[in-house]
């Protein structure tokens, strides 16, 4: 599938190197408090976030709703994942996840474009909030997230429209035409030309 925006996956290191009486886990304690790190985290999170118009617009080509969905929580998921892993010095020493309350109600509400959205825009905030001035990637992802709500703005309205044909042949499974329409819909979703094209930054 044609995802542009994807989980910031950030390995534990081995339990061995955790433990106190260790030299490597001191050395590895002291560089989590260092500025450089902190800085490092916010940079990639800031590279990820230039996916977010893509991600939007490509949702808003999918017209099945069982495909909207599969696609939808994994995206939503993604920008609460990077709300709760920036500024978070664990990310360095232990496992950072959402919560699994939340990861139940990310995937209830993601069934239309708007209540997906809406979760999106949620999480977008939480990000915007936790942005530190001083940071060198404070500007950049400013205006990465701002080009995320004008693009949000753009697109929550679209509704999950199906014709005649892909209502019956989706209908029934047998058919095939589930996975046929998953094909067409993921193709047509890679080769669009009408979306905007988000400002390089």
């Amino acid at each position: 599938f044609f995802f542009f925006f994807f989980f910031l996956m950030i390995r534990r290191p081995p339990r061995s190197t955790l433990s106190s009486s260790s030299a490597a886990s001191d050395v590895y304690k002291r560089q989590v408090s260092t500025q450089s790190t902190g800085e490092c985290l916010h940079a990639m999170i800031a590279d990820a976030m230039v996916h977010i118009p893509a991600c939007i617009e490509y949702l808003a080509s999918l017209k099945e709703p069982s495909v909207f969905l599969f696609c939808a929580i994994p995206q939503v998921m993604a920008i609460a994942t990077m709300a709760k892993l920036y500024n978070n010095e664990k990310v360095f020493c232990d496992k950072v996840k959402i919560r699994k309350g939340l990861a139940c109600k990310i995937i209830l509400h993601c069934g239309t474009m708007e209540t997906a959205l809406s979760q999106f825009l949620v999480h977008l905030d939480e990000l915007d909030s936790a942005l530190l001035e001083e940071d060198p990637s404070y500007d950049v992802s400013k205006q990465r997230l701002a080009a995320g709500r004008a693009c949000i703005a753009q697109y929550r309205d679209v509704k999950l429209t199906q014709s005649y044909a892909r209502n019956f042949l989706t209908h029934y499974p047998a058919l095939g035409g589930r996975l046929l329409y998953a094909i067409v819909d993921n193709v047509t979703g890679y080769f669009r030309t009408d979306a905007p094209v988000a400002p390089a930054h």
